[in-house]
């Protein structure tokens, strides 16, 4: 990397070096769309980095503009080379990604009516799209389902199919309707409820000090826990157990002991299109089921270890707790 550099070596768009340390062999990228990060040199030889991360370049993107946008500070490529951040990035799924559209015109929107833009070149990572043209092709999708208005969008979608060039229309502009409000209402978590985390763990004394570190560490980035067998409730209990993961803006698995009543949940979890975090105490793992094998978890070896790292990576995966009223 030379400080002159002008594209960004994580998503190859346009960027600018805010510093470069040739003693660290460092920069400071400020990219459109991936935000502002770190990367050595060292870190952008080892490219693809589809092989060398385990995941194309579109994740590693959405991943560093959140962490920006959420923390304010710049992450550190080498920080996941290094081992302080084992976590494995996974594709958004395209009605997820349609959603989060949704929701991004909303957080955008504060009156009826109002025109909010959408940067092409800029917004893609915020929603986990795998660039510009999938974003473009969404908000088409958006409009024609009578969610967003923007004859503009419908527009330059005509003009790049015509030439191939998304460049001169990357900033669209459109309104949510009614029905694209009421959309939104249905996707966001109900009241205060949105910063609550819903904790999936197996009902057993002996895991009393694993879900007070749960605890804590969810309570350090502004959420509250709930387990189900501590809350007060009258209806059946997988009624509960549904109506309070839909409310929850995060839900914490923990597979200790491997409840099958842990599967159910953060399949549900995975289904509603929860933020969902997999833990697992280290001498539990290897009877881990085939189906959730594959999902990074956080180990630990007791409570205050599962503190310490669940609270990392909540932080490091920028999930943050809706504000809320009281």
């Amino acid at each position: 990397m030379t400080p002159e550099s002008d594209t960004c070596p994580v998503c190859e768009g346009p960027s600018k070096t805010i510093s470069y340390d040739p003693s660290r062999e460092l920069a400071d990228i400020e990219c459109p769309a991936c935000g502002r990060y770190e990367i050595t040199d060292q870190d952008q030889t080892a490219l693809p980095w589809s092989e060398w991360m385990g995941f194309p370049r579109h994740l590693l993107a959405a991943f560093l503009r959140k962490h920006f946008e959420q923390t304010g500070t710049c992450y550190r490529i080498a920080d996941r080379m290094d081992g302080k951040l084992p976590t494995a990035l996974r594709e958004v799924g395209i009605l997820t990604r349609r959603d989060d559209l949704l929701l991004l015109a909303a957080d955008r929107t504060s009156a009826f009516g109002q025109m909010v833009q959408f940067d092409l070149n800029a917004d893609w990572p915020l929603i986990g799209a795998t660039g510009p043209h999938e974003l473009h092709r969404l908000l088409l999708h958006l409009c024609e389902s009578g969610l967003l208005t923007g004859g503009l969008i419908a527009k330059a979608l005509e003009e790049f199919e015509a030439n191939g060039d998304l460049v001169q229309a990357s900033h669209l502009g459109g309104a949510l309707t009614s029905a694209g409000l009421a959309a939104v209402d249905a996707l966001r978590p109900a009241g205060k409820l949105s910063s609550q985390a819903f904790v999936a763990m197996k009902f057993d004394p002996d895991l009393d000090a694993a879900y007070d570190g749960i605890a804590a560490a969810v309570e350090e980035c502004g959420f509250s826990a709930y387990r189900v067998d501590r809350g007060a409730y009258e209806d059946k209990i997988c009624d509960h157990i549904l109506s309070e993961i839909r409310r929850s803006g995060l839900v914490v698995a923990d597979f200790t002991g491997h409840s099958p009543n842990v599967y159910f949940e953060s399949g549900l979890a995975l289904g509603l299109g929860r933020k969902l975090i997999f833990c697992c105490r280290e001498s539990d793992i290897k009877a881990a089921k085939f189906d959730t094998r594959q999902y990074p978890h956080v180990l630990w070896r007791n409570g205050a270890d599962l503190r310490t790292k669940l609270s990392e990576r909540v932080r490091a995966l920028g999930y943050q707790a809706v504000a809320t009223e009281d």
